[in-house]
């Protein structure tokens, strides 16, 4: 599975935005919507 659909499913089932789970990754939401 590529990792961008593992962090996209990760997200789904946390109820997460993209830029919560950047914080949560302590990486900026630029860098979660490019993986």
């Amino acid at each position: 599975m590529e990792i961008s659909k593992k962090i996209i499913e990760i997200r789904k089932n946390s109820n997460m935005t993209q830029q919560q789970f950047a914080e949560h990754l302590f990486v900026t939401r630029q860098t979660i919507s490019n993986w």
